[in-house]
């Protein structure tokens, strides 16, 4: 088995920050792992994490994205992404509190799943193959589309927006694997505003892997103390030839 053909990844991440008149001010990372090499040697050679992160404002209605602001493009060693990604939201967060009139989210819970077992936290999560449904307390359930995990249209969302269609993405990104696991859950963070709540679903899809012995490949990543904005801020864990997608869901 060839860890750096594993190794393949991209993810969409959101942080989110605080709300301002029906908007919240969130960090919303995309990036792209690969097996880099910095010279020729490959006994040198190791995981890196490439994308770009911006600070955006996405409406409390459709959750769809209303502004950009200020962008940053990274390349992260595999070693340092946990600290890389909590330096870039700490920089967004003392950014965002200069902006008048925010309010900032309080860390409410955390449950990391690995992309195994089932949500048990104070709101239910109920996944079908095409959506998610949530409720907390008596509020009618949310139904929350999942992505189309076909690869190309994945990375085209994902990694290449800008992309018009599957065959000029595959001709940025060359990728045929199809995933043994899809649309699990990896974590469910939420935060408090007054009486709302942000709910952070993560999905992802891709495989679990297993060495000859049995001995599975770790998953690189771990949650957060989640006490308070700034220390929300963490690496999430992605599958192996993995898409991870983070799902915003606003209840009011």
């Amino acid at each position: 088995m060839s860890v750096q053909a594993c190794e393949w990844a991209v993810q969409s991440r959101i942080l989110p920050i605080a709300v301002i008149d029906n908007e919240i001010i969130a960090v919303n990372i995309r990036m792209k792992r690969t097996w880099q090499a910095p010279d020729s040697s490959v006994a040198k050679s190791q995981w890196y994490w490439n994308g770009e992160a911006t600070l955006v404002s996405f409406s409390t209605y459709d959750l769809k994205i209303t502004k950009q602001y200020l962008s940053k493009t990274f390349s992260w060693s595999h070693q340092s992404v946990e600290n890389s990604i909590n330096e870039l939201y700490v920089g967004y967060l003392k950014m965002a509190n200069k902006i008048l009139g925010i309010k900032l989210l309080v860390p409410d819970e955390m449950e990391m799943y690995y992309f195994k077992g089932k949500p048990q936290l104070d709101f239910v999560v109920e996944k079908g193959d095409t959506a998610a449904y949530v409720t907390d307390n008596d509020l009618p359930a949310w139904k929350i589309p999942l992505p189309n995990w076909e690869y190309t249209d994945s990375i085209s969302i994902l990694y290449y927006p800008n992309a018009k269609s599957a065959e000029e993405m595959s001709q940025l990104y060359e990728i045929s694997h199809q995933p043994s696991i899809t649309n699990a859950i990896g974590s469910i963070r939420s935060f408090k505003i007054g009486n709302n709540k942000l709910i952070i679903l993560h999905v992802g899809s891709g495989d679990l892997i297993s060495f000859d012995d049995g001995e599975e490949l770790p998953l690189y990543g771990s949650a957060p103390t989640f006490d308070k904005l700034i220390n929300c801020a963490y690496e999430e864990p992605v599958l192996w030839h993995g898409i991870g997608q983070d799902i915003p869901i606003w209840l009011n």
